[in-house]
């Protein structure tokens, strides 16, 4: 996967496959939709709970500072630890109470768990626009 200015890039043939997913996804009925989103939730919390373990121990801050920010229509993965993005990507910090600026080195935690768990993701949404097709009465 390319590494662009925002840490990770999805290649343009996925994108357009994802983005036609989602266009397919929204004529959804509102059951359906309802029970692919708990699907989706829970590989959210799957992504979440591998990004945990995955991620670098110290003090553990970083660790537990990954959670889910769940809205309608949105899972998002997020972490409160102020050191997660430099953890992630690598970067120039300082030393606490001191002038120094440090080179850190990348520890990828978070998007190895999103790539581990795309799969079911991908599995989730395409068994849900099946029953979607059959509920309609497509055979």
């Amino acid at each position: 996967m390319p590494k662009g200015k925002a840490g990770y890039q999805i290649d343009p043939s996925t994108r357009l496959q994802l983005l036609k997913l989602v266009r397919d996804m929204a004529l959804m009925d509102r059951d359906t939709k309802r029970e692919t989103n708990k699907r989706f939730k829970a590989d959210a919390g799957n992504v979440r709970d591998k990004a945990r373990m995955w991620a670098p121990r110290r003090s553990g801050r970083l660790a537990r500072g990954i959670n889910l920010r769940i809205t309608k229509n949105d899972v998002q993965l997020v972490s409160s630890a102020p050191h997660a993005r430099i953890s992630e990507f690598g970067g120039r910090h300082p030393v606490f109470r001191q002038t120094t600026w440090v080179d850190h080195p990348a520890r990828p935690h978070v998007f190895p768990a999103v790539e581990s768990e795309a799969g079911n993701f991908y599995n989730d949404a395409v068994s849900s626009l099946d029953h979607a097709v059959f509920k309609a009465g497509f055979r």
